[in-house]
């Protein structure tokens, strides 16, 4: 909690759009690529649950890369 500070919280509430991008487009990608790869889905989902916890209290955010994730189920086949 010491290297917690106004500055520092600040910059992290500011990058957190940002990071939610970011997260949504790897979900795209990884889910995109399951077509051209021999990836374990279960295990892909796996980490992609897991990435999805850390995402705390957000549950807007949640609700947003479920729907995405989805959408790009259902268009992956």
């Amino acid at each position: 909690m010491r290297n917690l500070s106004l500055a520092t919280t600040t910059s992290l509430a500011s990058a957190h759009g940002h990071l939610l991008k970011l997260h949504a487009l790897y979900e795209v990608a990884a889910i995109g690529g399951l077509g051209s790869m021999q990836v374990d889905r279960s295990k892909l989902f796996e980490q992609l649950d897991r990435r999805l916890e850390l995402l705390g209290v957000f549950t807007d955010d949640k609700q947003y890369l479920l729907g995405l994730r989805r959408a790009c189920m259902q268009l992956s086949g």
